[in-house]
């Protein structure tokens, strides 16, 4: 019996304790999330886990990345855990738009933009911001895109949100420089640089 216990505990001590998952979850890791996931009870851990494994399916497996997502979400609302349900509604939104599926992905978004206004989490805001900035600029719309992302620039740049910064600066270098506008575009390449 403790032979057969032996291989689960070694795989969940190599896989972190929720509170540490910050979306950083690898494809690799999926089975140990997995695992993990199916033996955790409280609904707000299953939430951390669950937007984990959206994340982590994200590039591999778009439909994947949706159903967890929405799972996380239910768990989320479920426990109560706003932040929780504001990621899952984020990543949600970036399973659907790697289908292609830019009305839902914009839904998500939006959602998650509105639950970050109601509950003040600034960081959550810049994030539904720069997602939104993200399906302007897929949707060929660079003069919004520009906006939403000015807007993220702004919340990250007042709450300290270097890595969200540098992303967020990234793209609008990109955008400034395809609308040549290099003043610009060079500045906040420095910036990302910077950053970085």
């Amino acid at each position: 019996m403790v032979h057969q216990l032996l291989p689960v505990a070694l795989l969940l001590l190599a896989i972190p304790n929720t509170p540490l998952i910050a979306q950083t979850a690898t494809p690799n890791q999926i089975p140990g999330l997995e695992q993990k996931l199916s033996i955790t009870e409280a609904s707000a851990d299953k939430a951390v886990l669950g937007n984990e494994l959206s994340f982590a399916w994200q590039k591999k497996d778009p439909a994947k990345a949706v159903q967890y997502a929405g799972e996380a979400y239910k768990w989320a609302m479920e426990s109560g855990s706003n932040r929780e349900a504001m990621i899952a509604l984020n990543l949600l939104g970036d399973a659907v738009l790697r289908q292609n599926n830019y009305p839902n992905a914009e839904k998500a978004y939006r959602d998650a933009l509105e639950q970050a206004k109601k509950t003040a989490d600034r960081e959550m805001e810049a994030r539904a911001l720069h997602n939104m900035g993200k399906l302007a600029q897929r949707n060929e719309n660079p003069d919004q895109a520009v906006v939403l992302y000015e807007q993220a620039f702004q919340i990250r740049e007042q709450i300290g949100d270097q890595a969200g910064l540098s992303s967020t600066t990234q793209n609008l270098a990109v955008l400034y420089k395809q609308r040549n506008d290099y003043e610009k575009s060079n500045l906040y390449y420095h910036r990302a640089l910077q950053l970085k």
